[in-house]
């Protein structure tokens, strides 16, 4: 009764972020056909010659391949180190082409996802890992009929979720690569897409180009919450 009660008590939270996440990405909307963003546009032109500063300073790199190892390199030390995966992102938008952009971000996450997989695949769980995944929640979870695959899906799909811990995960629990790997991918393929575009028009952020991959990974998040929460925290059967 207890456990039950938790669940339905983290449900509701679920479902309240999923709905203030479409909130947001419904202001965003009405914000680009309606409000005045001259005063965002002043605030944020201060900022603007730093990112032109570090623009010129990677066009002024003779080799752009060396860009493109540098970025590589940034996703595989993000499986140590705490580095925003939008700023990696980000940059791969702001240094090369969109298309070109797309492909070095998903290759990079292809390479950061299968280093924290091997890691759990060879040095399993922590503690504290053990006692999460053990959890009666998380049992819960996996015994639904839609499997620990679209617990994959979602939780790659919904915000603020640990990119890395999931892997290592899955890893310890030798759950298959290729499959793992393709729902990963399929799962951060809206986030590549709309983060690659932002960095694209990031010295523009006031235009529709900006905002609309911003209202898209907001409403992407949401939506994902209130499904989370509707098939793991109520739609389950016993």
């Amino acid at each position: 009764m207890k456990t039950e009660t938790k669940s339905r008590a983290l449900g509701s939270v679920i479902d309240i972020a999923g709905v203030v996440m479409l909130a947001v990405a419904v202001l965003l909307l009405l914000l680009t056909q309606y409000g005045d963003l001259s005063l965002i546009e002043l605030r944020y032109a201060q900022i603007l010659s730093k990112l032109y500063d570090f623009q010129l300073a990677v066009a002024s790199l003779d080799n752009k391949w060396l860009i493109v190892i540098i970025i590589e390199i940034l996703f595989m030390l993000k499986s140590v180190l705490p580095i925003p995966l939008s700023f990696i992102f980000v940059i791969s938008g702001m240094v090369f082409p969109y298309s070109h952009a797309v492909v070095i971000n998903a290759i990079g996450m292809a390479l950061l996802m299968a280093i924290k997989y091997m890691w759990g695949v060879k040095f399993k769980l922590g503690k504290l890992d053990k006692k999460l995944v053990s959890s009666a929640i998380i049992k819960k979870t996996f015994r639904t009929k839609y499997g620990k695959g679209a617990v994959l899906l979602l939780t790659r799909l919904l915000p603020w979720t640990p990119t890395n811990k999931i892997s290592q995960i899955y890893g310890a629990m030798q759950y298959a690569f290729d499959r793992y790997l393709i729902l990963s991918l399929i799962a951060f393929t809206p986030k590549i897409l709309a983060y690659s575009k932002i960095g694209r028009t990031i010295y523009n952020p006031i235009s529709v180009e900006f905002l609309t991959p911003v209202i898209i990974l907001f409403s992407i998040s949401g939506i994902s919450l209130l499904i989370f929460g509707t098939i793991f925290f109520r739609g389950e059967k016993e």
